[in-house]
C-alpha cells in the first residue's frame, strides 16, 4: 500500500483525535477502559491460542496493557516487545 499525502493526513487526524480523546478521560475511565480493554485482548488471544504474542508498551498517553502482559507472562507465556535502544 501506499502511503499518498491525503493517507498521511488522514491518519495525523485520526491519531490526534485518539489523543484528544484519550486526554479528555478521567483516571477512573481511563482504568475502567484499560481493563476492558484487557479482558478483550485475553478473551481473543485465548480463544486463538497463539505460541507468543508481539505487543507494545504503551506511551504515559495511551491506555497500558501492562496487566495483560502480566498475566500472560505469569502464565508462562512469551510476549514479545519492541526494544528502543
Amino acid at each position: 500500500m501506499v502511503d499518498t499525502p491525503q493517507i498521511q493526513q488522514s491518519k495525523a487526524a485520526l491519531r490526534q483525535r485518539l489523543r484528544t480523546l484519550r486526554a479528555s478521560l478521567s483516571s477512573a475511565q481511563k482504568v475502567a477502559e484499560e481493563i476492558q480493554v484487557c479482558v478483550v485482548l485475553a478473551a481473543h488471544v485465548d480463544k486463538e491460542h497463539p505460541l507468543a504474542v508481539a505487543s507494545y508498551a504503551a506511551l504515559p498517553d495511551e491506555l497500558s496493557i501492562d496487566a495483560w502482559h502480566a498475566q500472560r507472562w505469569a502464565a508462562g507465556h512469551p510476549v514479545w516487545l519492541p526494544r528502543v535502544v
